[in-house]
């Protein structure tokens, strides 16, 4: 990702959750503030209220102390002594003594407040971020989240934390001075309002143009620290190639860039404001004491000399808390950017709650196919009309070159990724049928690319399940060839990864991932390369053992080792496109009296056949011949995905659900026949008697979790052919469909 580029990526990703205000201010900033903190405002109310009331009772005895002052003058100049002079003097002290107790009270408690605040929006945006689809996990990897959401929660954090129980005081303490003073003399009182509103229209101003100048330059900070961290982690590359210089002038550009910046930010006056605040600030105190002095001295108008110094201390405690108003709402001002992204993370859609899974929900079995899928990003077109069906306990291979779908492949049958066309099917339903938890059941996963978590062996192990006894986790790292390794580090299995210059090499990671995949037993083993830096001993040790601990697990193996595939009972080469180039049938031997029908086919201008044994390996064999029939003509070009769609399901019913009285079908015999206004499918095996037309049929207008398991399939061929007629004769199943040109 090009350096400073964090913003941008997530603009790129789409994963704006929130309009981006265009004059940003400090009242936006705060109506941000009060939208990212509003549940964790809910959630703590009691603490809140409690600062609330802290502040206000702080308020309270510091509007008391002047007060009592100016009783005590009263008292002293005018012998007009509401209460003994030594209580007022007395009261006057206690005041200022209990306003300074409680303030510090209310900012150690407001502290408190906006770190358990914190905390809780800490664990909601974890949680928000764990729910999103993966194609916002991806986007959001790309603009660094990780690191991004620490400095922005460490930034909020940082300003609440110095600035909460400040701010909250202040603005309380604020309006009580103003009515105390309106109480004691309105014309002195209405003088510091006024000098007071002057004021805030200066530092709102101020900070205006502080926060523009932030929101408009904000990439400055990003490309620092980007660049920063890239040369972190290129030292090694730096050093090799002899380059520091170029990186250190680098830096020194962005470093200069973020110079500049703060000149901007910080010295620059705005709108001739910066002295007029300066200013009114020093009035706000010198004002009250002039026109006190100056009501005084005239004749029509009574103003009592001992009313002027409460009125200054008064004017005095207003210009404090203006000043720590003003730099609390300076410092959220610089909050606009962390709050904005903190509001795109929790904006951005959830993945919906899964429904919990029930009995009925339950795939037939393990077998997997995809239908006619197709996937592509951006403009690139990585997979067309794929069709791949592997049986319950079969170990494939596929291989092919970089940039031809296997890994695609791997995300799409486990639903990292959705396709953009076709389905995958689990068990003889789509594979959306199943709630993600009770799908992801079936699997387990090792890419090329292991992540290891930053905790012991025993821990990255036993994340592959739930509460995993320590025999078991024992038990898959033996498997795996790695419990010796393991033994030998510092403390065994509690050996945390990463800690202490624990670095585990590359082999013994993909094994360590492995092992963590095997805890699950998992009905299907989806593996991506996860040999590849395993040397040739240990490979096929590793084979031998995994086949022998898990003879019946599916194995869907993406690699491009020639000692992996000549393992596998099938080996599928993917083409540009996601097509098939060839698909070798297993390595093992049959006996000569042992052995299955051969694949046959003949084709002429008006009619195919096709004879199949009838076992997996069979549904490759039948995409090519219906691909080649339509190469000939015999079926029309927008009628070839429905015909294999239709003959793939038919075939895949009778290799797993043809079992009968102890024997199951042994071939498959197709015919196809193309007339002038229909194509005509017969479909004839010797497995167990089935009727597909008495199938009832699918509701498909139902909401999906109530519909009823099985079905689906024979839906599509029913909803495919105009025509569909069953007979049986002579023990064989004879199945005619008819789809008419017109």
């Amino acid at each position: 990702m090009a350096a400073g580029s964090t913003e941008s990526a997530l603009q790129a990703a789409d994963l704006r959750g929130t309009d981006r205000p265009q004059e940003p201010g400090p009242f936006t900033i705060l109506a941000a503030l009060w939208r990212v903190l509003r549940p964790e405002l809910r959630v703590h109310r009691k603490e809140v209220l409690q600062d609330l009331g802290l502040a206000l009772a702080a308020g309270v005895s510091g509007l008391a102390g002047p007060y009592l002052m100016y009783l005590f003058l009263r008292a002293a100049l005018r012998d007009d002594a509401v209460a003994p002079v030594p209580a007022l003097a007395l009261g006057a002290v206690a005041s200022y003594a209990i306003y300074a107790v409680l303030r510090s009270v209310h900012n150690n408690h407001a502290l408190k407040t906006a770190e358990a605040i914190i905390l809780t929006l800490k664990l909601r945006l974890v949680r928000a971020v764990m729910r999103k689809p993966l194609a916002f996990l991806d986007a959001a990897r790309q603009a660094q989240l990780t690191a991004m959401l620490a400095t922005d929660l460490d930034k909020l954090a940082t300003k609440l934390r110095q600035n909460a129980g400040p701010m909250l005081t202040a603005a309380l303490l604020g309006v009580g001075i103003l009515l105390a003073l309106i109480a004691l003399d309105w014309r002195l009182g209405l003088l510091v309002a006024g000098l007071s509103l002057v004021y805030l229209v200066g530092v709102l101003s101020i900070h205006r143009a502080t926060v523009r100048a932030d929101w408009v330059d904000s990439e400055a900070d990003t490309r620092q620290q980007h660049i920063l961290r890239d040369m972190l982690d290129g030292a090694r590359d730096i050093r090799l190639y002899q380059i520091q210089h170029l990186h250190e002038a680098r830096f020194a550009d962005s470093a200069e860039t973020v110079r500049q910046r703060d000149v901007r930010l910080h010295e620059t006056p705005v709108w001739g404001w910066n002295p007029l605040v300066d200013f009114i600030a020093a009035m706000i105190l010198l004002g009250p004491v002039l026109m006190g002095a100056w009501l005084h001295v005239r004749p029509d108008i009574t103003v009592p000399l001992e009313l002027v110094p409460a009125v200054l201390t008064y004017a005095a405690l207003m210009a404090s808390n203006l000043r720590s108003f003003s730099r609390g709402l300076q410092a959220i001002g610089f909050l606009g950017h962390a709050l904005d992204r903190l509001e795109t993370v929790i904006a951005y859609p959830e993945e919906p709650p899964q429904t919990p899974p029930a009995l009925d929900t339950m795939p037939d079995d393990q077998t997997l196919r995809l239908v006619g899928v197709g996937q592509r990003y951006g403009s690139r077109k990585i997979l067309d009309s794929f069709d791949l069906a592997v049986a319950p306990g079969e170990r494939i291979a596929l291989t092919g070159p970089s940039g031809t779908g296997k890994t695609t492949l791997a995300n799409l049958i486990l639903r990292l990724e959705e396709p953009d066309t076709g389905c995958v099917m689990l068990g003889g339903q789509p594979a959306q049928r199943f709630p993600l938890p009770l799908y992801l059941s079936y699997f387990a996963h090792v890419g090329h690319h292991t992540h290891l978590f930053h905790t012991s062996v025993h821990d990255n192990i036993a994340m592959g399940w739930r509460h995993v006894p320590f025999a078991d986790i024992e038990r898959a790292a033996r498997l795996v060839r790695l419990h010796d390794t393991i033994q030998r580090l510092p403390q065994g299995y509690d050996s945390v990864i990463g800690a202490d210059d624990l670095h585990l090499s590359q082999g013994q990671r993909q094994r360590l991932a492995l092992a963590r995949a095997l805890i699950r037993e998992p009905a299907v083993l989806v593996l991506d390369e996860f040999t590849s830096a395993l040397d040739s001993e240990t490979k096929a040790g590793l084979l031998d053992d995994l086949f022998a601990a898990f003879p019946g697990t599916t194995m869907i193996c993406m690699t491009h080792d020639a000692q992996v595939m000549a393992r596998m009972d099938r080996v599928v080469t993917l083409e540009s496109g996601g097509a098939l180039q060839s698909d070798e049938a297993s390595a093992e031997t049959c006996s000569e009296e042992d052995e299955p029908p051969q694949v046959t086919q003949h084709l002429d201008d008006m009619k195919a056949t096709l004879r199949l044994p009838a076992d997996a390996a069979a549904l490759e064999p039948l995409a090519q011949w219906v691909e080649t029939c339509a190469e000939r003509g015999l079926i029309p070009a927008e009628m070839v995905f429905h015909v294999n769609l239709v003959l793939d399901e038919l075939v895949s019913n009778t290799i797993t659900h043809g079992h009968w009285e102890g024997a199951g079908a042994t071939a498959i015999d197709i015919a196809l026949e193309r007339a002038d206004r229909a194509v005509t499918l017969t479909v004839q095996d010797d497995g167990a008697p089935f009727d597909p037309t008495r199938v009832d049929p699918v509701d498909t207008d139902a909401p999906l979790e109530q519909r009823a398991v099985g079905g689906l399939g024979l839906h599509f061929v029913r909803s495919f052919m105009n025509d569909v007629v069953y007979h049986r004769n002579d023990g064989r199943n004879r199945l005619t469909l008819t789809r008419r040109l017109d």
